[in-house]
């Protein structure tokens, strides 16, 4: 009857085989095969195990306002100074009948869509990455209150993005300036300016999506792991919370590419390319205040880690081997490499806004 055991049984088959050697081996060199079998199956049901979050590691969700209290007051602020840009954009808007495109404006159409592409491109490959950073930290129930902010903070989002659309803020004109401008152009045909209005949809999806996530489950690095705080895992945290935030930063570079790629799409195609500085002022505003955001959750992961690492010193467990390395990786000890890595991630939108806006002066006067 059982004349072809199935492959998983042979698989676990093995692998029992594979065990029983490798205690065999432990009990040779002089250990108990039975304390092998219990460390063997204690690793098993740690790794699988849920992570409980202390009573007192609740308020660290709280941390996830600090970045969003950053960008509703980018909010608020652009609100008040870009409604000169608002109203100008409608001024332009106003005296733009049945534009004839230059050829320059193909080519911006062309830069507009690749930034398009990387930046969908690069927020799928974010999406998968910040589910499995939290996957990391945390498992189990420990899961829910992070998953809870995170739709909570997308809903949010969601509904901001819905009501600057619908009552015109300065914002939205950011939008509308350069797709008005298409349609009362001849560059693009009405079956592709519904795929235009598709597409920026989605990409306006993804910008509340993605910081979303990334605010909402920051705080997952900072949860005591279920081995406690050591030198090593105290060391792997703060990389992990290092690479946390260079993967934000990548996505708002993305982002203030695509913006500016956007907006000078409208300029050229009005007859207009002088007012490139318009969109180099609005970019770079962003940019300062993604980097404000950066910023904020970078203070906020290396400051809590470094209390964990003084309580390590106090409790006599940190080796003064690594209490130096620990310094520098936190950025409190003076380390030049560390130095480097921290002002990148964090000033990485106002460089790419520099970076750009210099490359479009210097395109501007011939060089």
């Amino acid at each position: 009857m059982w004349q072809h055991q199935p492959d998983f049984y042979l698989y676990w088959k093995d692998a029992a085989k594979d065990s029983q050697c490798d205690v065999a081996d432990q009990y040779k060199s002089g250990h108990n095969s039975e304390d092998s079998w219990k460390d063997v199956e204690n690793t098993t049901i740690e790794r699988f195990q849920a992570t409980r979050i202390k009573t007192n590691e609740f308020k660290l969700l709280l941390l996830v306002l600090l970045p969003v209290v950053v960008y509703i007051l980018g909010q608020i602020l652009f609100d008040i100074i870009g409604v000169s840009f608002a109203d100008y954009a409608m001024q332009l808007l106003s005296s733009s009948a049945n534009i004839d495109f230059a050829e320059s404006s193909i080519a911006a159409a062309q830069l507009w869509g690749s930034a398009s592409l990387i930046y969908l491109v690069v927020s799928i490959g974010l999406i998968g990455y910040v589910f499995r950073f939290l996957g990391k930290n945390v498992k189990g129930k420990a899961l829910y209150p992070f998953w809870g902010i995170a739709s909570f903070l997308i809903v949010i989002g969601v509904s901001h993005l819905l009501w600057v659309d619908e009552s015109r803020r300065p914002l939205s004109m950011i939008f509308y300036l350069t797709f008005e401008s298409l349609k009362a152009s001849s560059l693009m045909q009405s079956n592709s300016l519904d795929s235009i209005d598709k597409l920026l949809d989605v990409i306006n999806v993804l910008s509340v999506v993605i910081p979303s996530l990334f605010c909402a489950f920051m705080p997952s690095v900072l949860i005591t792991p279920r081995g406690g705080w050591t030198d090593d895992m105290l060391v792997s945290r703060i990389k992990s919370g290092r690479k946390f935030c260079a993967c934000s930063s990548v996505f708002l570079v993305v982002g203030i590419l695509h913006m500016f790629a956007w907006m000078r799409l409208s300029f050229l195609v009005l007859g207009r390319p002088e007012l490139s500085q318009l969109a180099s002022g609005i970019v770079f505003y962003w940019a300062f205040v993604f980097s404000t955001m950066i910023a904020t959750l970078y203070a906020c992961i290396m400051l809590t880690l470094d209390g964990h690492r003084e309580s390590l010193e106090a409790s006599r467990r940190s080796s003064s081997a690594t209490g130096p390395h620990l310094l520098s990786e936190l950025g409190i000890a003076f380390d030049g490499k560390a130095l480097v890595k921290q002002v990148v991630i964090v000033f990485a939108p106002v460089i790419s806004a520099l970076a750009v806006t210099t490359t479009e002066v210097l395109l501007e006067s011939g060089i």
